[in-house]
């Protein structure tokens, strides 16, 4: 392969976040996966390109559940040579978030059987798949003294450099977890790309936008996603309009939408 490829799945499921690149000399990083219901595309695009390295970015079911679903299987398709995760203990989330808690135990209970495979990462790991680098800039500490307590601010973020350009992933990332990113990583922000947090709503407030300053946008959301109203939740969160209205401001001109297909972008 000549260039290095990222897919952007569409969802099969209600909504989901699901990445497949491709390096150059054919191998594969996943991030995220979405649900049992949108392994078929994700299996399509993986082509049985060796995967070196799967990063899963929070423990919703819209994210991890067809990676816990093939380890629980042990699908002979998908063998990550490594996987990457910072995830909260399960006590985190029967006090604060109950109704995602059985994702979060299925993969502590599968993570034994990961063995050596599976590694916790830090603020400030690199990780390196031939052409591509990828740097942690935030992961979540029991110690942050959030207002409001949720799994998507457990969410790992992190930049993915290749020689041409670069993308920003934020996961599911809110309002607190978006300043805690600026406190501690506003100097490695700047990306060409940027995945939008909590697909593209109620998440990151708009000076986290500035700083990764993109010139695309990448929307995994369907279109009643899209379509919800602006409403503002709590403490600067909004709805997804406003995002997108924060985007203009900006003055980004290019937007993909997970709604119209899987996207597929050379890196």
């Amino acid at each position: 392969m000549s260039q290095t490829k990222m897919y952007v799945i569409t969802e099969t499921s209600r909504y989901m976040m699901a990445y497949v690149i491709i390096t150059k000399e054919g191998n594969c990083v996943i991030v995220d996966g979405g649900r049992p219901a949108d392994i078929p595309l994700l299996r399509e695009k993986v082509k049985g390109h060796p995967i070196k390295a799967w990063i899963l970015t929070h423990p919703h079911v819209d994210h991890m559940s067809a990676f816990v679903h093939l380890m629980e299987n042990q699908d002979a398709d998908f063998h990550p040579e490594a996987v990457y995760y910072h995830f909260p203990p399960v006590s985190y989330a029967e006090q604060y978030e109950k109704r995602d808690i059985d994702i979060l135990r299925a993969f502590y209970e599968i993570l034994p059987g990961l063995g050596d495979k599976a590694h916790i990462v830090y603020r400030e790991d690199v990780l390196f798949v031939d052409e591509l680098r990828f740097e942690f800039l935030y992961h979540w500490e029991e110690t942050y003294d959030f207002k409001v307590k949720t799994i998507n601010d457990t969410s790992v973020v992190f930049r993915l450099d290749t020689p041409n350009t670069s993308v920003m992933f934020l996961g599911d990332l809110g309002p607190e977890g978006g300043d805690k990113l600026m406190e501690l990583s506003m100097d490695k922000l700047k990306a060409e790309y940027v995945q939008m947090a909590h697909h593209g709503h109620s998440a990151v407030g708009p000076e986290v936008y500035m700083m990764i300053d993109p010139k695309v946008c990448i929307w995994n959301a369907p279109a009643w996603l899209l379509e919800e109203p602006a409403v503002r939740l709590h403490y600067r969160r909004y709805g997804e309009k406003m995002t997108r209205y924060w985007m203009e401001k900006i003055g980004v001109k290019k937007h993909i939408f997970t709604m119209d297909g899987t996207a597929e972008i050379e890196l």
